[in-house]
């Protein structure tokens, strides 16, 4: 992690790809990631469903520096992401998209704007001017997790995630693309 503060008066933290990269988050979701800054907590830590908030991206509830979860402000690629319905990310992004990942904890310069709390800010992937892909695959399963101790057995659960990444040039050095495809398989039901 390292510290971006071009200022006193600004307190960040950045994550470069990386740490991106090597850091497991169960369930890959990239908000996972703003945890990792002081001052920053989920705000229903013990839920364990897969949208505990009105917004369609799973898991969005942070408190940045004690504030309501609703007074966050959301930037990809520099614009606005939130999903003003519910003052909540507007997006969900794989972790394998998100190139750098930002939590702006205070002292927020104005063109973010209107939110008190602070700001998640995230630079997605690029192509290049080489061809580059990916497959990856993640497994969890009730056969390899240990068992609550306070349980009578173990509880049951499947859940994989899979997906590909491709990018590369359309026009060299002028035009490039970047496409993921995601997918996530839960089964938790006895």
């Amino acid at each position: 992690i390292e510290d971006s503060t071009p200022s006193e008066e600004r307190h960040a933290e950045t994550l470069l790809p990386r740490e991106i990269d090597s850091l497991p988050l169960n369930g890959r979701n990239y908000l996972d990631l703003a945890a990792l800054t002081p001052g920053v907590t989920r705000t229903n830590p013990v839920a364990n469903q897969r949208f505990p908030e009105t917004s369609a991206v799973p898991g969005t509830g942070l408190s940045i520096t004690g504030q309501r979860f609703i007074n966050n402000g959301f930037v990809v690629d520099g614009l606005s992401a939130n999903d003003d319905a519910a003052d909540l990310p507007g997006t969900f992004f794989s972790q394998e998209v998100v190139r750098e990942f930002e939590v702006i904890t205070s002292g927020g310069i104005a063109e973010f704007g209107r939110a008190s709390g602070g700001f998640v800010s995230i630079v997605t992937q690029s192509g290049t001017n080489n061809f580059h892909g990916r497959f990856y695959g993640f497994l969890r399963n009730q056969r390899l997790d240990a068992r609550n101790p306070l349980a009578p057995s173990k509880d049951p659960l499947t859940q994989a995630q899979y997906g590909a990444s491709f990018g590369g040039p359309i026009a060299r050095n002028r035009t490039f693309f970047f496409s993921n495809f995601e997918q996530t398989r839960l089964h938790n039901a006895a």
